[in-house]
C-alpha cells in the first residue's frame, strides 16, 4: 500500500547521465537530476553573488547575468519534492520501499549525499572540522 505521498513516480528527469533513450531508441536529452539538485542547493542569485560576479567578470557582468541560470531560477518541483521527503525522512518519518520507485530512491540518495557533503564543508558548522 502506498504511503502518505501516494506512489512517488519519477518525472521526465534522468538519474546521473541526463540522457535516456526514447521508445524509438533515439537518445533524448533530459535534465540531469544531479545538476538540478546542485542548482537547488546553490539557490538563486543574491546581491553578494552579484558582487562576486562583478569582481570576477568586470564589464561583462551584465551580459553574463542575462545568461546565468540563477537569475531566473525557479526550483524544479521534483527536486523540491526530494527536499521535502529528505526532511521528513531526517525527522524520523517512516518511509517504505514501496512508497516510491527505485529511481526516486536513487535520486533521494543522491540528494542526501549532496546535502550532507555541502553541510560537512560549510564554514558555519563544526561538522567535518577539528572543532568538536
Amino acid at each position: 500500500m502506498p504511503g502518505p505521498f501516494g506512489r512517488i513516480e519519477h518525472p521526465d528527469v534522468s538519474f546521473a547521465s541526463g540522457k535516456e533513450e526514447d521508445s524509438h531508441g533515439k537518445e533524448s536529452s533530459l535534465p540531469d537530476v544531479g545538476s538540478l539538485i546542485d542548482l537547488f542547493l546553490e539557490g538563486p542569485c543574491t546581491p553578494a553573488r552579484r558582487k562576486e560576479c562583478e569582481k570576477n567578470s568586470g564589464p561583462m557582468v551584465d551580459l553574463l547575468c542575462r545568461e546565468c541560470e540563477r537569475g531566473r531560477y525557479e526550483p524544479e518541483p521534483y527536486v523540491v519534492n526530494l527536499y521535502r521527503v529528505f526532511l521528513l525522512h531526517r525527522a524520523g518519518f517512516p518511509l517504505q520501499a514501496e512508497d516510491a520507485d527505485l529511481t526516486f530512491w536513487m535520486d533521494l540518495a543522491l540528494f542526501t549525499h549532496k546535502i550532507d557533503f555541502k553541510l560537512s564543508n560549510c564554514p558555519m558548522t563544526c561538522r567535518g572540522s577539528s572543532h568538536g
